[in-house]
């Protein structure tokens, strides 16, 4: 006996709106994405993995720590494959004293379709120059599609080495709508065979 499925056009795109969807409104998405800096003190080694493993502590093998003395223009980035629908920034400073809290930053989004290497390719989206705050939060007003995060320093406080933590950020994945087209487009080719 020879069973067959039929599946709508719809069905099947709830069904690959389903499998794509892992992030839950409000998760940090930061763990998903790909770190990377531009220069670290490397008396402890690549900082990479720390600042989004989701994992904000410090210890001496944790964290992001600028160059010494530091160039007071450290970049810390996160770019993720998809495109993701960013809400909220979360920064984790260095919590084993105000110290190293750093007090002025820039925190960009990445451009569509840019290069996380190019500067021009960042938009601005906060500006802070006098924050005191340990896990100091950014809300946009509204959602904005990206694929990355950087936080600029530019202005580390009294410290003359940068010692950072974590980043975490909170956003939906934005689902690819060229499925979704072709999907549609599949089911018109369908049925105009069938009027023919």
């Amino acid at each position: 006996m020879q069973f067959k499925t039929l599946f709508s056009a719809a069905a099947v795109a709830a069904m690959s709106l389903t499998a794509s969807a892992a992030v839950l409104p409000g998760d940090n998405i930061a763990p998903l994405g790909t770190a990377d800096n531009n220069g670290y003190w490397n008396v402890w080694g690549d900082p990479t993995d720390y600042i989004n493993d989701g994992t904000p502590i410090w210890a001496v093998n944790a964290g992001f720590h600028g160059p010494n003395p530091s160039s007071g223009n450290e970049k810390i980035w996160i770019t993720w494959a998809d495109t993701y629908s960013v809400d909220e920034i979360q920064l984790f400073h260095c919590s084993v004293g105000a110290q190293y809290v750093a007090e002025g930053y820039l925190i960009q989004t990445l451009n569509t379709g840019g290069d996380a290497n190019n500067d021009g390719d960042w938009t601005t989206r906060f500006t802070d120059t006098t924050n005191t705050d340990v896990t100091p939060s950014y809300v946009l007003g509204s959602p904005v599609d990206t694929k990355g995060i950087r936080v600029v320093f530019t202005d580390i406080g009294a410290e003359t080495v940068l010692r950072f933590e974590e980043i975490y950020v909170s956003g939906t994945l934005v689902p690819e709508p060229s499925s979704l087209a072709l999907l549609g487009l599949g089911g018109l080719l369908i049925a105009r065979r069938r009027r023919g």
